[in-house]
């Protein structure tokens, strides 16, 4: 079911309050969804937004870029439409887990995906400001409990730290929705 579901964006990534820079999927993406689903007692609800994270805020403060007038922004911000900016949803689906404030677990559920356009910005990004930045796993959170901003996976180790369980999405009781 590789590159089954296929994203033209027509959109560019948009600096947060946060400071991180996040590329906004239309919001008719994953309208066949189900609200709710329920996976081995987890009960998760799907996300009303969904993003890609193109630099996450920490990674961005690395990179000592500090709002979205940073000329290394400006820049990517010229090329961006230039860019191979589709999205290939895999049929790849991770379940992530990390500690929470309250001593429990947030849990998330994400669908991997090519993104060449991320991959693009974070090596210009970090041929700009000559700080490295190592490739980030692009996904797509579709589903969440107990993680209001969701569960940052800003690179390979990240992944293989917070991803409990992994498969495809009929694995995870969405059948062919992907």
């Amino acid at each position: 079911l590789v590159g089954r579901y296929h994203i033209r964006m027509g959109l560019s990534p948009q600096w947060t309050e946060t400071g991180a820079l996040l590329w906004h999927l239309p919001s008719t993406s994953f309208q066949s969804l189900p609200d709710e689903i329920l996976w081995n007692g987890l009960h998760l609800t799907r996300k009303r937004e969904f993003h890609l994270t193109v630099v996450g805020r920490d990674d961005m403060h690395r990179l000592g870029i500090g709002g979205p007038g940073h000329p290394s922004l400006l820049a990517l911000a010229d090329g961006w439409f230039a860019m191979d900016t589709c999205v290939l949803l895999l049929d790849e689906v991770w379940l992530l887990q990390k500690p929470d404030d309250a001593g429990g677990l947030e849990t998330t559920l994400a669908v991997a995906c090519l993104a060449p356009a991320i991959t693009q910005v974070r090596a210009q990004l970090a041929a700009t400001t000559g700080c490295p930045l190592p490739p980030a796993p692009p996904h797509v959170t579709l589903y969440s409990a107990n993680s209001p901003r969701g569960i940052g996976v800003p690179d390979m180790a990240a992944l293989n730290v917070r991803r409990v369980a992994s498969g495809c999405s009929r694995d995870f009781g969405l059948g062919d929705l992907l």
